[in-house]
């Protein structure tokens, strides 16, 4: 039984591996310049709504590499490959 208030984290990246690299297949901004990403593995990552960062994508998704690591305290980061920034995600799909 889950914890009341705790959600459960589904697997993103195994434990056994410090990074996931795929190629993007789509991505989209929000209204507030939050990203969500749709990986060429079918993975969706939404960036956190917290961060900082924003990204300024503007070439086609699949022209861009994603490096996604484990964060600290069970986060998430995505970097790409070229682009400055760090961002913190979230897997949605």
């Amino acid at each position: 039984m889950q914890p009341f208030g705790i959600r459960a984290r589904p697997q993103e990246i195994p434990d056994s591996a410090e990074h996931l690299s795929t190629r993007m297949a789509s991505y989209s901004f929000n209204g507030y310049g939050i990203f969500t990403v749709t990986l060429a593995n079918g993975q969706v990552w939404k960036q956190v709504s917290g961060d900082t960062s924003f990204a300024h994508w503007t070439k086609p998704a699949s022209a861009y590499t994603v490096r996604l690591s484990h964060g600290f305290l069970g986060s998430y980061n995505l970097a790409v490959a070229g682009a400055s920034g760090v961002f913190k995600v979230n897997r949605i799909q």
